[in-house]
């Protein structure tokens, strides 16, 4: 678009510059808006309600746009419940994971792994805080891969002949 280019007639060539009062520049916001009801003050005051009216179509489209673009079972409101734990469920469970866990292993012909130290120190801290005295981290690790390789055993049977 040619940078003197204005909506506004313009006579000989020279863009149209009539000065308009207040009065005049709310009657052209009427006409612009189409609105006839506006009772304005000055024309900040008119922004301020046209910003709040967009903003509001704003937000009315993109819930429109939301809810055809994503909604496609209905929404049903479930209520959230928060389940609590006792302290002697609490007790019980962890005795469950320090017998599945935390109990020292019998190790026979044994084999070095190797693992991050990020991983070691999360670990050495449980098996401090949570195991017995003679527990050590690679008797934990040795209690979580034999733990996994029972639970998963049929499946990674079944994927090593594919």
């Amino acid at each position: 678009m040619p940078e003197d280019w204005s909506p506004l007639p313009s006579v000989a060539g020279k863009p149209n510059t009539t000065k308009f009062d207040n009065g005049d520049k709310d009657e052209l916001l009427k006409k612009f808006l189409g609105r006839d009801d506006l009772n304005v003050v000055g024309v900040d005051v008119h922004k301020e309600n046209s910003n709040r009216d967009i903003e509001q179509t704003i937000r009315i489209e993109d819930s429109i746009r939301t809810e055809d673009s994503l909604q496609t079972e209905p929404v049903v409101n479930t209520p959230c419940t928060i389940k609590r734990i006792s302290s002697k469920q609490r007790k019980e469970s962890l005795e469950e994971y320090q017998q599945a866990f935390l109990s020292v292993p019998k190790l026979e012909d044994r084999k070095p792994v190797f693992i991050s130290r990020e991983v070691r120190d999360s670990l050495d801290e449980i098996v401090c805080k949570l195991g017995g005295r003679k527990m050590s981290v690679s008797g934990f690790i040795e209690n979580i891969v034999r733990h996994h390789l029972k639970i998963y055993q049929d499946d990674v049977e079944m994927w090593k002949k594919l």
